[in-house]
């Protein structure tokens, strides 16, 4: 019996995030030598599309979400990842947790929790 194919779907997301969403980026400082104290990184950016919003009351209480923290939604073809910061502008946000919703093999959208 063959999976259900995702691929429409993912385009879907993918697309309602580019046009309600504003470029972003996913940063990852990369360690290029020097040492523990005094180390030389290296900062690499991926450009994304996002949709950036507060969490709402409700889900503040019901997921346990420190005030402040903010909702990033990334279609299913970024790659985001806790070792990264998103870069909204000039603000630089740490990622908490990222939850994907991925049916089979295919990644339709990620929910990244972000701290200031």
């Amino acid at each position: 019996m063959a999976g259900f194919d995702y691929a429409k779907i993912a385009a879907t997301a993918a697309t309602l995030i580019e046009k309600f969403g504003r470029g972003l980026s996913l940063r990852r400082y990369n360690k290029t030598g020097g040492n523990a104290w005094d180390p030389v990184t290296s900062i690499v950016d991926q450009q994304v599309t996002g949709i950036v919003r507060d969490y709402t009351v409700a889900e503040l209480g019901a997921l346990g979400i420190p005030a402040g923290d903010q909702l990033v939604i990334l279609a299913g073809a970024a790659m985001p990842a806790i070792d990264q910061k998103v870069l909204d502008g000039s603000v630089e946000m740490e990622i908490i947790s990222i939850t994907t919703v991925k049916p089979g093999d295919t990644g339709l959208v990620h929910f990244v929790q972000v701290r200031k």
